[in-house]
């Protein structure tokens, strides 16, 4: 019993004096006095506005494929469902091929507003914001 107590003074002793102690009282109600100042780079503007609606750009044509892709699952899925009873092609099928098809090119080619470089080995990559 004695061993338990002494060790559970010890632990005590070690919380408190590893413990941290505010002596400053912080007012939340304070405002911030430390502002930092940037200079406006027009050049860095530029940069970021074109980043930004080349983002813009590869979210609408994504968006785009997307639509063109559900559409086209939904054909396919309907034509393969309902067969006609005779032998004629069923047209929903070819076009919902033909959605999914067009959605797959406007997917691939939305990429061309990310401006990615081919990565060669050996050479450092740049990516063109202009």
């Amino acid at each position: 019993m004695k061993k338990v107590l002494l060790i559970a003074l010890m632990i005590m002793i070690c919380l408190h004096s590893f413990s941290q102690d505010s002596i400053q009282h912080i007012d939340n109600n304070q405002p911030i006095k430390s502002v930092v100042i940037q200079k406006i780079d027009s050049l860095q503007d530029s940069k970021i506005d074109r980043i930004e609606l080349n983002l813009t750009q590869f979210h609408h044509e994504t968006r785009k494929s997307q639509f063109f892709m559900y559409v086209g699952t939904l054909l396919t899925m309907y034509g393969a469902f309902n067969q006609p009873s005779n032998n004629k092609p069923n047209y929903l099928l070819f076009a919902g091929c033909l959605s999914n098809f067009i959605g797959g090119v406007i997917y691939l080619d939305s990429f061309k507003y990310l401006n990615f470089k081919h990565k060669i080995p050996g050479k450092k990559v740049h990516f063109d914001v202009d």
